[in-house]
């Protein structure tokens, strides 16, 4: 596997990155936040700023963290997930993440046989982007510390720290979205991703 060079982050600035993820992601399941109700709505790259963007429904992100074409998608049959993952989007232009034990489990079906299919998360990375009109462009990774794994049948499929291996916005050529971002809400489409079209939706939570 390529060996890429990696701009590490300040440590400080990790630490604080990192507790407030985790903290928030524990918080995930609760409601009554307080909204950021003040935001531009729709595709304002303003309203990508302020908060943390939890995942949803983390059989969609999964899905986009497979290589493209190593599964007929229609055979997998999502089990269960723990965890979380985040994206956080600064007016700097830099958008970080954040997997906190993310672990997930699907059914494959393949002829008469249903086989276990297993994902594991955790670390933090960092990318640079740009927003033109109603879509996010990824330039470029700044920091890459994710591990992340995919089990197929009990062997291992896909084992990397590269973020641009895996993560949806970051794997080449995949590296745009159309966005809608409202004060809770954000969905992103990953343009031109080969069998594949959903949503990527997140909710915001305070900071």
């Amino acid at each position: 596997m390529t060996t890429r060079s990696i701009k590490e982050p300040k440590y400080y600035n990790y630490l604080i990155l990192m507790v407030t993820i985790i903290s928030i992601l524990s918080l995930a399941a609760c409601n009554g936040q307080t909204p950021y109700s003040n935001l531009p709505t729709a595709t304002s790259s303003n309203c990508l700023v302020g908060g943390i963007w939890v995942i949803r429904h983390p059989e969609t992100f999964y899905k986009y963290s497979l290589p493209p074409g190593s599964f007929d998608l229609t055979t997998l049959a999502y089990k269960n997930s723990s965890g979380g993952i985040a994206y956080r989007f600064d007016d700097k232009g830099v958008l970080t993440v954040e997997a906190v034990g993310f672990t997930g489990k699907f059914d494959v079906k393949q002829g008469s046989e249903t086989l276990p299919l297993e994902f594991k998360m955790n670390g933090f990375a960092s990318g640079a982007y740009t927003v033109d009109g109603d879509t996010i462009h990824l330039s470029k990774v700044l920091n890459s510390g994710i591990d992340y794994s995919a089990t197929y049948a009990g062997e291992s499929m896909m084992s990397t720290k590269q973020i641009d291996d895996f993560a949806p916005l970051f794997l080449p050529p995949y590296t745009a979205a159309k966005f809608e971002c409202t004060s809770d809400n954000l969905t992103l489409q990953i343009l031109n991703f080969p069998g594949f079209q959903e949503k990527i939706e997140f909710q915001r939570q305070i900071k």
